[in-house]
């Protein structure tokens, strides 16, 4: 099973397996079943930023602790992490402000994305 790893600001990390479907890409994090798609990578990737926003949100409007409400993606994506070909990028994303009020129950989170070989 894939572990998260804690960087050294308290974050919480999250790798994402970028990859094409059709004329899509698609942006699947391994550690919470969450994705996103875009007709392009900068698109997609402020996508996946606000949707794992926005389901952390959701996490705790329904009473629960985020992020474990969310289970993990399912071990094919994580065997396409494991051959991934290019790192895309590394993000800190702060609380947005429309979430400031819950601020103390939705973590701060870091995305790693990497093409799909």
């Amino acid at each position: 099973m894939t572990q998260v790893i804690a960087p050294t600001g308290g974050e919480t990390h999250i790798r994402a397996i970028v990859f094409r479907e059709d004329n899509m890409y698609v942006a699947q994090c391994l550690e919470y079943d969450i994705v996103s798609q875009a007709s392009d990578l900068a698109n997609l990737l402020e996508r996946l930023h606000r949707t794992v926003e926005a389901e952390f949100a959701a996490c705790v409007a329904a009473g629960k602790k985020a992020p474990e409400c969310i289970g993990p993606a399912q071990p094919y994506y994580h065997g396409l992490w494991e051959k991934r070909s290019v790192a895309l990028e590394r993000i800190q994303v702060p609380t947005p402000l429309a979430h400031r009020r819950l601020h103390d129950s939705i973590p701060t989170f870091e995305i790693e994305a990497a093409l799909a070989a």
